[in-house]
């Protein structure tokens, strides 16, 4: 279980032919837009995925039939966004020589709606380290790994984050816009004090490479983090909110 960063998520499929693209235009038009994502894969969030559909034609690929430009939107948001910038953050970590463990769920997954690991197809599918299902092992996980990584394009925290932080682990977070909104994780922690965040491939290696250096720091900023969420947002706090807000909306 032991590496000095790990992972585990889930990845989409970044090939046309499991989506049914295959027109060469379309297929072009698909590796256009994985170019766009890398190029400047710390501002692409799901909000923007229409933007990076847009520039992507302007290489020359146009799409005339609303529904099928809605349908490519919907699978960068959903899709295709998380599966590159996952390679391309964990690729120059790799690039860097640092220690480095890919774990993906262990659920069986269905059909592609429901999230399938294709990390075999990823460019560093080598570093795969085994299927986790969460419980008994996953703790384990959390207690060997030095630093954890949550990668997302969505921005707002989900349980992998916060029951590694309450484990223990300490997290290093790729940045996003929703980190400051209602429901993210500025609402939860004082970023870069109580949680540290990234935003550039080069940025994670550098704060990767410092906190592998400074232990001490990286224990304290886990127990802050893990104390606060302890305190303030356990089931515990959520039930005492709710029974406030009724008694407050009920009272006369």
């Amino acid at each position: 279980y032991g590496a000095d960063v790990v992972i585990v998520a889930d990845r989409f499929s970044s090939d046309p032919e499991t989506y049914s693209i295959k027109l060469p235009t379309h297929q072009l038009l698909w590796k256009t837009i994985i170019d766009e994502i890398k190029r400047s894969a710390q501002d692409y969030h799901s909000q923007v995925a229409r933007k990076y559909l847009l520039r992507a034609q302007r290489c020359g690929v146009e799409i005339q039939d609303d529904k099928l430009r809605t349908f490519y939107t919907q699978l960068v948001r959903h899709y295709l966004g998380e599966a590159v910038l996952k390679d391309v953050y964990l690729q120059q970590l790799e690039k860097e020589g640092f220690d480095l463990k890919i774990w993906p769920w262990a659920r069986l997954q269905r059909n592609i709606t429901e999230a399938p690991a294709y990390w075999p197809e990823s460019p560093v599918h080598h570093l795969f380290a085994g299927a986790i299902d969460d419980g008994e092992e996953l703790n384990k996980l959390y207690n060997a790994g030095k630093i954890f990584l949550h990668i997302s394009g969505l921005g707002y925290p989900d349980n992998y984050l916060l029951n590694g932080i309450a484990a223990g682990a300490f997290f290093l977070v790729k940045s996003h816009p929703n980190h400051r909104r209602k429901d993210g994780l500025s609402q939860y922690f004082k970023l870069n004090h109580d949680l540290i965040t990234f935003d550039t491939p080069q940025d994670l290696c550098r704060k990767v490479d410092y906190y592998l250096q400074h232990e001490d720091e990286r224990k304290q900023i886990t127990e802050t983090a893990r104390q606060k969420l302890l305190e303030n947002h356990s089931w515990k706090a959520r039930a005492r909110e709710m029974l406030t807000t009724l008694h407050t909306q009920l009272s006369p």
